[in-house]
């Protein structure tokens, strides 16, 4: 199968494409958070340089976060109407694993930790390991204070030999874990959610595209009212885009 896979959760851009399980074209850009005027144009360019058809796309692959709220909704609401548009199934990846399948043969029993810096010490966090030879997410992702994540983590996270922390700019979250888990090899790998591994991680498409929302963890009503009414021209403009 023919996919296309997309994420937008971060300040990266991240686009592939793929046939069952080798990756076709890539691509990968620094936006700044710019996805509603960089997203479809992206995907059309990198169709066209690799002489890839739209009409030859049998699937749809999209980061769901957590991460940047403006981003996911363009990229969520992208994916979603390619989907509805063109009858394609949609498969939904969280954007934090995508980040912790980064990791290139990690040591056997280690913890993955991905993180997405969210201001003032908090992040959003994803704790992952593999089981059998495929990456499994231990908890759920979530947001949260990075200390009284740590803390609250303190007596399962002792017992790895080796834990990997995943993200960009991440050394502040680094220390304190370091403070907490003398013992422990802390290894920090810098990454941010890259489509190309996205097939390792698909599972069963989504059974109702059109409810799907994307995963904001924790957004207080306040913050989504004005986020909303920030990215709404954003969300007009994607709704009347589509890829061509």
């Amino acid at each position: 199968m023919r996919l296309v896979a997309m994420d937008t959760s971060s300040s990266w851009l991240s686009v592939a494409v793929a046939d069952d399980t080798t990756v076709l074209a890539s691509l990968n850009e620094q936006t700044n958070l710019q996805h509603g005027t960089v997203l479809i144009p992206r995907i059309q360019q990198l169709l066209s340089e690799h002489s890839i058809s739209l009409d030859s796309i049998e699937g749809l692959v999209v980061g769901m976060g957590p991460g940047s709220y403006t981003g996911l909704r363009i990229g969520v609401t992208a994916a979603k109407m390619w989907a509805i548009s063109k009858s394609l199934p949609l498969y939904e990846v969280s954007s934090l694993a995508l980040m912790a399948a980064s990791i290139s043969n990690p040591k056997v029993d280690a913890a993955i930790i991905p993180l997405m810096d969210a201001r003032r010490l908090s992040a959003y966090i994803g704790y992952y390991h593999y089981a059998q030879g495929k990456l499994v997410a231990v908890e759920p992702d979530c947001h949260q204070d990075w200390q009284e994540w740590v803390v609250t983590h303190h007596s399962v996270l002792e017992q790895y030999q080796t834990i990997y922390l995943v993200g960009e700019a991440i050394e502040p979250f680094a220390d304190i874990l370091r403070e907490q888990l003398s013992q422990v090899e802390i290894v920090v790998q810098m990454a941010y959610p890259k489509t190309d591994v996205a097939l390792e991680l698909i599972q069963e498409p989504v059974a109702d595209v059109h409810v799907l929302a994307p995963n904001y963890t924790q957004v207080t009503l306040a913050e989504r009212e004005w986020a909303e009414k920030k990215e709404q021209l954003h969300d007009d403009e994607m709704v009347q885009t589509t890829v061509q």
